[in-house]
């Protein structure tokens, strides 16, 4: 998954990643996440979402949106990451894992009225996440479905 993410974002195909979202959750899935934003040290922001599928789906069209616009190098160097921390089944068709995802990439802010700013360094974004999923075998084709998820994030600015 990390490396089919890194490549669908080197190559702009973000189409690819909004196919995965709605293929690859189940219908009933649910998120939960807290996420903290820190600027160098200092903890600048707190939230916790909760978001279904639709949610999931809706959210991934506004970013395709969002990224289709922008320079072909608006996101340099990013990279994700996967690690698969702990798996324990759940019967013959479920389990649950822990994940810990690890993502970061540089944005470059081009564009504008502002030369200053579109000369600016790019910017550099950290995140990690660890994630206990419920997994499923889909019935009908046999791939491995996201089901409820609960995440701790960090984004470092």
């Amino acid at each position: 998954m990390g490396q089919d993410v890194t490549q669908a974002v080197r190559s702009g195909d973000y189409e690819t990643l909004l196919d995965w979202t709605e293929s690859r959750i189940a219908d009933e899935a649910t998120f939960a996440m807290s996420q903290e934003l820190y600027v160098g040290e200092e903890r600048k922001a707190f939230s916790v979402t909760s978001l279904d599928k639709q949610d999931m789906v809706r959210f991934g069209h506004i970013v395709l949106g969002m990224m289709s616009r922008m320079p072909d190098d608006a996101m340099q160097d990013y990279e994700l990451t996967v690690e698969v921390l702990d798996v324990h089944p759940i019967g013959p068709n479920a389990a649950t894992a822990t994940t810990r995802f690890t993502e970061s990439g540089r944005f470059a802010m081009t564009g504008g009225e502002d030369a200053e700013q579109s000369s600016a360094e790019p910017a550099r974004i950290e995140a990690t996440a660890e994630c206990t999923h419920l997994l499923r075998r889909d019935e009908g084709s046999g791939d491995l479905m996201l089901g409820l998820s609960a995440c701790e994030a960090r984004t470092n600015l």
